[in-house]
Formats: structure tokens, C-alpha cells, sequence
């Protein structure tokens, strides 16, 4: 089973939090602060819909090990966790640090409509991303094949996908505009041939199951825990086991 994976999910798959501890010292007669950065054990929290999903993601971890399930990544999900606690996934603290994950084209990428940019602006700023999107939402066709006719040519994938923005439009229709970026995730998977978008974006997941459902889904959005429903998998990791990693740190 082939799934792309939300930055959602590995953000909540890290079982510790950067912290800065700031603690007097002596020094020749002199106090000065000493400031010393590690990491914190992170709670697992009282919302039991989200405890019920990180307990899930041990699980999702062991299968994709043992080449049960195959997990996926973008270059925009990257772009997107440049700046964000995803960026530690491959942390040893972790729940995915020793887990592959592949990578399939965007649907549409940024890098070719753009030579040059500010890296605060390229790669996880939000003011690039709406630039982006609201570009891929308001390009006309005329426009598309304007585009297609200088080079340097695009993958066949690519031409497909510009000349079908419609179908991006259509997963938007009815979102708000953080959404459609998550929107533009899923349709990465769609055509990407993805067989589920596994995310925690529970807001995102319910609004497109209540305003898309006269529309067809090859891909879906589905949560850890209905994954794990669907495939009947096995808990590998207790929840008192998952719990004393997110306390202490993963060992």
C-alpha cells in the first residue's frame, strides 16, 4: 500500500520539543546566566482523538519497515517543513527516524516557475506558498500553453497536470486557503498514484468528506487509525510503551 504522507502526521510522530534552559553560573566571583539547548520529552496531551492517532503511527512505522506499506514525500512537503519541527523526522527521537521515504513529483512544481528567490521566501515562507497557489488557481489555459512553449521542457507528467489545473480547482472549490494547500497534497497523491494521503488535518479531512462527496476520490484523505482499521494491522508498540517515550524522549 502506497501513501503520501502529510507533514501533520511526522510533525506529531517526534516524541521530544527543542528547549532552551537558562540556569545561573558562577563564573570568577560573577553570576551569568548559562543557556543550554536539548530536548524535552513531549506530553502526549488530553485530546483523546490525537492520542488515539499518535498511538497509531508506532504501528504504521514497524509495517513500513517490514515493507508492508510504502510512505511518500513531496518536494513541497519538504519546502513546507523546512522550518518546522518535521525537519527533525529523521531525528533519532523520531517514530519514523529509521524509516525510508520516498519521493514522488509534485503534481506542479514551484521550481519551474521560478530562477531565483530569497531562501526565507522559497522554502517554507508563507508568503511564497499563497504566491504559489493563487498562481496555480488563476493561471488560464491560454496562459498554460503559453508556458509550454519555451523551454526548458517539463516532464510529460508536468504538461498533464498543468493543462488539467481544473481538477486542482475543483478539490479547492469551497476551501479556505490553508486548506488548499493541503488540497494541493492531496492531488499530488491522486496523481502520483498514491493509494491513501495519510494525515492528522482533521479540519481538512472533514471538510473535503462533506463538500466533495458528489466528486470521485481515487486518492483519499484517511486518518493513522482508519488505516489501521483497513488494513486490520497489529498495535506493535503499547500505549504505555509510546506514552514513557513521549515523557522521556524516544530511547
Amino acid at each position: 500500500m502506497r501513501l503520501l504522507v502529510d507533514r501533520s502526521v511526522r510533525a506529531h510522530s517526534q516524541t521530544v520539543d527543542t528547549v532552551e534552559i537558562v540556569k545561573p553560573l558562577n563564573w570568577g566571583g560573577m553570576v551569568v546566566e548559562s543557556r543550554v539547548v536539548g530536548y524535552q520529552g513531549r506530553e502526549l496531551g488530553s485530546n483523546e482523538w490525537r492520542r488515539s492517532q499518535i498511538l497509531s503511527l508506532p504501528t504504521i512505522a514497524r509495517m513500513a519497515k517490514e515493507k508492508k506499506l510504502k510512505l511518500f514525500t513531496t518536494n513541497e512537503l519538504e519546502y513546507e517543513s523546512f522550518y518546522s519541527s518535521v525537519a527533525l523526522s529523521k531525528h533519532f527521537t523520531s517514530i519514523f527516524h529509521d524509516i525510508e521515504f520516498f519521493r514522488i513529483p509534485s503534481a506542479v512544481g514551484r521550481s519551474w516557475f521560478e530562477s531565483s528567490a530569497d531562501l526565507d521566501e522559497t522554502i517554507g515562507g508563507k508568503a511564497h506558498e499563497a504566491w504559489y497557489q493563487d498562481f496555480l488557481l488563476k493561471i488560464t489555459p491560454e496562459q498554460v500553453e503559453h508556458i509550454l512553449q519555451f523551454p526548458p521542457s517539463l516532464p510529460e507528467s508536468a504538461v498533464e497536470s498543468l493543462r488539467n489545473l481544473c481538477r486542482f480547482r475543483e478539490l479547492c472549490t469551497g476551501l479556505s486557503d490553508s486548506q488548499c494547500r493541503d488540497a494541493f497534497h492531496l492531488w499530488c497523491a491522486e496523481v502520483g498514484k498514491m493509494d491513501f494521503f495519510l494525515t492528522m488535518d482533521k479540519k481538512f479531512v472533514n471538510v473535503i468528506r462533506q463538500t466533495k462527496s458528489k466528486i470521485e476520490l481515487p486518492c483519499k484523505p484517511i486518518f493513522p487509525t482508519e488505516l489501521l482499521q483497513r488494513i486490520r494491522g497489529t498495535v506493535y508498540l503499547t500505549s504505555e510503551h509510546i506514552i514513557g517515550c513521549y515523557r522521556r524522549g524516544l530511547s
